[in-house]
């Protein structure tokens, strides 16, 4: 109900027109985690963007789920995805928050992690709240529709919230250590 004459009052002071849904995103967030961690990671779903993918990516889009991560190594989804993988989580690659709502009504999960920007983040987080179901949004560190990247230490904190490791050690150290050379 604030949002929109929040949006406005901040254009007024030349706040910066992201720092509402930024607000946003960590209410929610703090809101939705424990009932998040709470929930077993097979009923678990991450939405990534398409924008996360490299401009050369070989993956397929396929109507249904998405994009098709081959594990190439030009972008960061195929580390998440085999992170993921090991833990029994979905992943759907998606190309815009209309699929992703598609994907929540289809697959019905009980928990989402979603990654996007701040404007798509937003609107996804509207949507899991009408379906009622705990979702913590992850911002893109860089966007702009192509070639953009997520904070890995954030995603992998939510990703591995409420889940024990044991035995699942060697995927997450494998993750950890890609991203402690790149």
């Amino acid at each position: 109900l604030l949002y929109g004459p929040l949006t406005i009052v901040s254009d007024l002071f030349g706040v910066e027109p992201d720092s509402i849904d930024r607000i946003f995103i960590k209410l929610n967030n703090n809101l939705a985690f424990d009932e998040f961690k709470a929930t077993d990671p097979c009923e678990r779903v991450i939405l990534l963007p398409q924008c996360m993918r490299d401009a050369s990516c070989p993956a397929k889009l396929r109507p249904v789920d998405g994009f098709h991560c081959i594990s190439c190594g030009r972008c960061q989804i195929g580390s998440i995805k085999h992170l993921c993988d090991d833990l029994n989580m979905k992943v759907f690659i998606v190309p815009g928050g209309s699929f992703a709502k598609r994907i929540l009504k289809s697959y019905r999960p009980r928990a989402v992690v979603g990654v996007a920007c701040f404007s798509e983040l937003y609107e996804g987080l509207l949507n899991t709240g009408m379906l009622k179901i705990p979702a913590v949004g992850i911002p893109l560190i860089r966007d702009g529709c192509v070639g953009t990247a997520v904070d890995e230490a954030m995603l992998l904190d939510v990703i591995l919230a409420g889940i024990d490791l044991t035995g699942k050690a060697k995927a997450y150290e494998e993750f950890r250590c890609h991203y402690m050379r790149s």
